[in-house]
């Protein structure tokens, strides 16, 4: 994988997770689409890098172009004698479209298995994301806003939480455990902000959309 790819992705996903976005100040707001457009620009130079297989694939300029050799003649009785040797007619060799024909698909298919490796490169970027723990998704302004409005202030109680939440296998086992029992102990209300965030980082902690 590409790891400018990665790293600029790590970058737009860093700031759009930042409390303040979208209400980005102007330098942030540029600097966030400088990013996406670095991004933009690696993965056109992706799709658009040939493949050897191909331009491996077309035949060789002299195989195509095969004429048969020259005839001079220097004498009269030497183009007599040309012109009884050469009663077949010189046939000058085409290419053959069967040969040509496949080469052209095997252009296209490489084509499309560089299409389908770009995919493979999103989808692994979107594993990479939601691969983190999410402890690891929760910076500082985001634990203080969590910490006092979900959990009434008690670091303990959103460490232990968090921890849990951590061990578990799957984003279904992790909603059950914040919807049955975080929001039923803690008050939660689900229309807050701050409720709001904290489900949107455990899809990400799990790589849901």
């Amino acid at each position: 994988m590409n790891s400018k790819v990665l790293e600029l992705a790590e970058k737009i996903n860093f700031m759009t997770r930042m409390p303040s976005f979208p209400s980005l100040s102007t330098l942030e707001h540029d600097l966030l689409l400088q990013h996406l457009r670095n991004l933009y620009d690696e993965l056109e130079s992706l799709r658009k890098s040939p493949t050897p297989k191909a331009l491996d694939s077309f035949p060789a300029r002299q195989e195509i172009q095969q004429v048969s050799e020259p005839v001079f003649i220097h004498t009269q009785s030497q183009k007599e004698e040309a012109l009884e040797s050469t009663s077949e007619p010189i046939v000058i060799s085409k290419p053959d479209k069967t040969e040509i024909k496949g080469s052209l698909n095997e252009s296209t298919t490489s084509e499309s298995g560089l299409n389908e490796k770009l995919k493979a490169t999103t989808s692994e970027l979107h594993q990479l994301i939601g691969a983190k723990s999410l402890k690891q998704l929760i910076d500082f302004n985001k634990r203080f806003a969590i910490v006092n409005e979900l959990f009434q202030g008690d670091n303990a109680a959103f460490s232990a939480a968090i921890q849990r939440i951590d061990e578990m296998p799957d984003f279904s086992t992790a909603n059950d455990y914040v919807r049955n029992q975080l929001m039923s102990e803690f008050k939660w209300d689900a229309q807050s902000q701050s409720c709001k965030l904290f489900m949107k980082l455990l899809r990400q902690k799990f790589g849901e959309q």
